[in-house]
């Protein structure tokens, strides 16, 4: 096995761009290489398409090496053609050559730069939408770079031409306030044939890029490089140019939808090349014919050429909201936003997405957060902060300083938390945290007193109570254990003559998206019980309340549970 090595961050191992089986000694091959016009150079990365003697392509397609040569074998002896792409540069076909069993041919391409400079090029605002063989000649320059943009980016793939990390992860994110509600993540050693699950071609185009399951559910399918230069895709999409600034750099592009306007399960988007280099620079869509509350559902492909020239989608993600049984809640303590009154209260948006990680990626991908939490002026050690959602958590020490690194952009509840009795020390606080790419965030955290935060979680609590706050974990993977079913009863502590302080009572709760629970009428210094009847799981704990606040970790699952 070969070490990987790496270049400017991108682990990686090139694979041979040469299409020739180890049994193919007697097989024709069809070998060149291609050139730009006038000074000759070789041309790396372009794409080179063997054709029958009718133009139609024969699963044959390979990738330019770095001195502009390529090889693949033709699958049996006749009259074949070559077609040669690059980004910048007109694409050619060369004149059909026979080849006999076992020979081998040899061709010369030369590529002729294109004229027009895309930086200055004028786009009328409303220009005719028209399929990909029907485009006018500026237009046609654009959908040839878009192109051999695309057919580069799917080889890549399918030849595994790069070996790389790719961190992948799928979240739920409130739309009303805007909260991650929810997050898995994980490490990938390769990059798929595919950065999303898909069909053929030709499938969607029968049945639709999104689906309708027996059970109510929508599936959906991604739109990736492959699928775009199909001949499926081409003949019910029109193109038209399009034109617009991102931070400051000028995009050209290409807007595409369905020919038919009648409503189907389809998508519509964008094609974005950078103005200056010709470069691809991402792939925006939405699905069509649908009808959902919230956002709208879609997704997003970006690409990026390595230093070895390959050109990869290097970062990708598909949306769709949903509705959600309940509501995401108010926050119990601190300072949060206010949701958004003009968006559904109750949607939740799905995301899942991907990136190649590399050194320069983490910078642009991840966010970092570090702060002091403290406590009457002094650092708090033992205490949890905690970003709700992410499940990514970092207990402070005696300094009271926290670290939370690799955490992808959106907006965060903080939870500060040490269990336990307030008189012992015990503390819980909230707040929110908005993250972008490459953030790092400073946070100072100062703890209020015992009384503000029972006050908070408790408004206009009685004398002599002292809340209990309590947070639900599942044992195996320490997630917040959202909607389970919760009951805790309570008996009063006595006085010396053994007489009652107070009723015996009780609460019965469903943790929310946090895990999290709260119950204010509980006398100080009662014996609390708690129970749970979710799924399998039946399990009692009883605890001695303390005098003011109670803040409580319990982990459960169907075997049982334990206190942290």
């Amino acid at each position: 096995m070969k070490t990987p090595h790496c270049v400017q961050g991108y682990p990686y191992l090139l694979a041979l761009v040469v299409v020739l089986s180890p049994a193919s000694a007697d097989a024709q091959v069809v070998r060149g290489t291609v050139v730009s016009e006038g000074a000759g150079v070789p041309l790396r990365g372009a794409v080179v398409t063997l054709l029958d003697a009718t133009g139609n392509t024969v699963n044959r397609r390979v990738l330019t090496d770095s001195d502009g040569g390529f090889a693949m074998r033709a699958p049996s002896a006749g009259s074949w053609l070559l077609e040669a792409r690059a980004i910048g540069y007109a694409p050619r076909r060369t004149a059909a050559r026979t080849v006999t069993a076992g020979e081998t041919v040899v061709e010369w391409i030369v590529l002729r730069q294109v004229a027009t400079r895309l930086a200055t090029l004028r786009v009328e605002a409303k220009s005719a939408c028209r399929r990909a063989n029907e485009l006018d000649a500026v237009t046609s320059e654009v959908w040839d770079d878009v192109w051999a943009a695309l057919a580069a980016a799917q080889l890549a793939r399918e030849q595994r031409l790069v070996r790389a990390e790719v961190f992948v992860y799928t979240r739920e994110m409130d739309v009303s306030t805007g909260l991650v509600m929810r997050e898995e993540r994980g490490v990938a050693s390769v990059l798929d044939e595919s950065p999303f699950r898909t069909a053929p071609a030709a499938e969607l185009t029968r049945l639709g890029f999104w689906r309708t399951s027996p059970l109510g559910e929508v599936e959906f399918h991604g739109l990736d490089a492959a699928t775009i230069i199909s001949t499926d895709f081409l003949a019910g999409h029109c193109f038209n140019l399009v034109r617009r600034d991102s931070a400051g750099t000028p995009l050209v592009g290409l807007a595409f939808r369905p020919v038919s306007d009648r409503a189907r399960a389809d998508v519509q988007g964008y094609l974005w090349l950078d103005a200056e280099s010709r470069e691809l620079r991402t792939i925006e869509f939405t699905y069509t014919g649908l009808k959902l509350r919230g956002p709208a559902a879609g997704g997003r492909l970006g690409f990026t050429r390595l230093p070895n020239g390959v050109l990869i989608d290097d970062r990708w993600l598909i949306q769709h909201p949903f509705e959600q049984g309940r509501a995401v809640g108010a926050q119990r303590t601190g300072i949060a936003a206010a949701p958004d009154p003009a968006l559904p209260a109750g949607t939740t948006l799905r995301i899942g997405g991907g990136f190649v990680l590399a050194d320069s990626a983490r910078l642009r991908q991840f966010a970092t957060v570090a702060g002091l939490v403290r406590r009457d002026s002094s650092p708090a050690d033992a205490a949890a902060v905690e970003l709700l959602g992410s499940g990514q958590r970092f207990v402070t020490d005696s300094t009271g300083v926290f670290l939370i690194q690799d955490v992808l952009p959106g907006t965060y509840e903080v939870r500060v938390m040490r269990p336990g009795p307030a008189d012992r020390g015990g503390f819980v606080q909230h707040g929110q945290l908005a993250l972008a790419p490459g953030d790092v965030a400073r946070v100072m955290l100062d703890i209020p007193e015992s009384d503000s935060i029972a006050s908070e979680l408790c408004p206009g609590k009685s004398e002599g109570m002292a809340p209990l706050f309590v947070v639900l974990r599942e044992e195996h993977s320490g997630k917040p254990a959202a909607n389970y079913r919760v009951e805790a009863r309570w008996t009063p502590p006595t006085d010396s003559s053994g007489a009652p302080l107070g009723r015996p009572g009780g609460v019965r709760a469903l943790t929310d998206w946090r895990g999290e629970f709260v119950a204010c009428d509980v006398p100080a210094g009662a014996s609390v019980s708690f129970r749970t009847t979710t799924g399998e799981a039946q399990w009692s704990m009883p605890i001695r309340v303390g005098g003011k606040l109670n803040i409580l970790e319990i982990a459960a699952d169907t075997s049982g549970t334990g206190r942290r």
